[in-house]
């Protein structure tokens, strides 16, 4: 009995804890064609409609993510879009991401 009340102790503790979770993204987005930096892109995060990021004249951009109460760190889902631009979708899944390129190529119409 006593080491039934152990064991359902140990699993309560451990399902009940949690943690905050950091993702830090720091990079320049870039033309494909030209490889010159893009100014002004569109950067959101999915599921975190508060995360609002434009890249500045040099194509930077950084932004942090905190998930509160997760017991584990998923990855996030990131879009990059600019107008006359196809959009792209990156994914980071590790603590910290810095100098990391992202690469727009122009729409054909």
């Amino acid at each position: 009995m006593k080491t039934i009340k152990i064991s359902i102790l140990f699993l309560i503790s451990v399902t009940s804890v949690s943690c905050d979770c950091f993702r830090c993204v720091q990079g320049t987005v870039i033309d494909y064609e030209t490889k010159l930096p893009l100014d002004s892109v569109l950067i959101t995060v999915e599921r975190e409609p508060h995360i609002i990021v434009y890249t500045d004249t040099f194509g930077n951009f950084s932004f942090l993510s905190k998930k509160v109460g997760l017991p584990f760190c998923p990855a996030i889902k990131t879009s990059f879009e600019k107008e006359g631009y196809k959009k792209t979708i990156r994914k980071y899944s590790s603590c910290c991401t810095d100098n990391d390129i992202v690469i727009l190529k122009k729409e054909v119409f």
